[in-house]
């Protein structure tokens, strides 16, 4: 950074030079300040081993050093050096044991933990997985079922399922990022019911303007009731 020179005399040079140095300076340390949180919050990895230099050598290049080393003390000359008992009793996180039997113990215990860790995460994403029985939902086909699908589908990021049977509906609005998905073809039957009204369809997007997206509708039958109502042949949907 080049600050602008402050003159000997005291004068309008004087000031606008000593305005625009503290306004430099000032956007610099702000600057400064970003990039260092920045750093320490937002970068996932700050610096690559082989970036960092130590008494004129790559960390990187001295890692691979040590890690061909330490590999041919194991192994030995002859490729059967009794060291490698040794290792074999170092944990995945470089924890030292008595043991190997008390290693395994141990990686395998972390493993379970994580393992369960990876379940909750996964869980808390498979909650919006939902069976529409849960919320009235009738298999049977006897009750209608719609208001049970609006309160399934909420507001979206949903994947509604639907049980072996036959539901009977008036006409489905799914909001955008949902699933509607059955047990097969011929399996899970959503019916349009004998009162719908002629222009409702059995499934199709809520929303209208042109934003519906990522919508799926798979492992089911449809079954439009096309003679519903009078007996004539009405919109399928």
């Amino acid at each position: 950074m080049n600050l602008y020179n402050l003159p000997i005399k005291l004068g309008q040079e004087f000031r606008n030079n000593t305005i625009r140095n503290f306004r430099d300076l000032l956007y610099e340390v702000n600057e400064g300040k970003r990039v260092m949180y920045r750093h320490k919050n937002e970068d996932k990895q700050a610096h690559l081993a082989a970036q960092i230099y130590h008494d004129g050598h790559s960390v990187g290049n001295f890692i691979d050093v040590f890690r061909n080393r330490l590999k041919a003390q194991i192994i030995g000359a002859n490729g059967d050096g009794i060291a490698e008992l040794t290792d074999a009793r170092v944990s995945v996180d470089g924890t030292r044991f008595d043991l190997a039997s008390e290693r395994l113990d141990y990686d395998f215990k972390n493993m379970v933990d994580q393992i369960e860790e990876n379940y909750n995460n996964v869980n808390k994403i498979v909650k919006r997985i939902r069976n529409v029985n849960d919320f009235g939902g009738d298999p049977t086909g006897v009750k209608d079922s719609t208001t049970a699908f609006v309160k399934a589908f909420e507001n979206g990021f949903t994947h509604v399922h639907m049980t072996e049977g036959t539901y009977k509906v008036t006409g489905l609005k799914l909001p955008s990022n949902t699933i509607l998905s059955g047990e097969g073809k011929g399996v899970t039957t959503i019916r349009m019911a004998d009162e719908a009204p002629q222009e409702n369809c059995v499934a199709t997007n809520r929303d209208v303007d042109g934003t519906a997206n990522n919508i799926v509708i798979k492992d089911m039958t449809i079954n439009g009731n096309k003679c519903r109502q009078d007996g004539a042949l009405k919109s399928a949907g």
